[in-house]
């Protein structure tokens, strides 16, 4: 798993199903993960923590709602799997943790957020707007690009051009033997 989505349901969910859906266009569906894909009956915290342990690029979505969301939980002293998520990301080396604000939210500052995740805030985050929503995404396709969490365009021609070669290796030597 190449790319993992943290969002909070209350507050970017469409944002985050957006999101994916354009980016499984670039890559195999496989490769970008949103929670929504966890099996009934599976359980999810091993199953994100699985995910996020073989995770090159955790994509944090931060919707209008989002710092209040997480301000209510902290005063409330409730476990937050979100905040965690984040956390694991800017703890994993070799991770990059890309925050994306949707929604005209504003990106929080180091202040505003617990000690665990207050990383967050030293990282330049893209900014995806509705004017401008394909143009953004195709911005962050291109970051994930460089990261390596999806494939380099001409790297897919390539290999597409060499699965159709073989497949007509295969269809020429299967001829053949019909022949003979």
């Amino acid at each position: 798993m190449a790319i993992f989505i943290n969002y909070r349901r209350e507050d970017s969910e469409g944002y985050a199903r957006s999101i994916r859906d354009r980016l499984t266009k670039e890559t195999d569906e496989s490769n970008v993960f949103l929670d929504f894909e966890i099996p009934v009956g599976e359980n999810w915290r091993v199953l994100i923590d699985k995910v996020l342990s073989q995770a090159q690029v955790v994509i944090v979505i931060i919707g209008p709602r989002w710092l209040e969301v997480l301000k209510t939980r902290v005063a409330a002293g409730k476990p937050d799997v979100v905040r965690n998520e984040i956390a694991a990301g800017l703890e994993k080396k070799g991770v990059r943790v890309i925050p994306v604000t949707v929604g005209h939210a504003q990106f929080p500052d180091a202040d505003a957020l617990p000690d665990n995740i207050r990383g967050l805030a030293d990282l330049n985050a893209i900014d995806l707007r509705g004017s401008t929503w394909d143009r953004d995404v195709d911005r962050l396709a291109e970051v994930l690009r460089r990261a390596g969490a999806l494939p380099n365009p001409r790297r897919r021609l390539m290999v597409y051009g060499a699965i159709a070669a073989v497949l007509v290796l295969l269809a020429a030597g299967f001829g053949l033997r019909v022949e003979v």
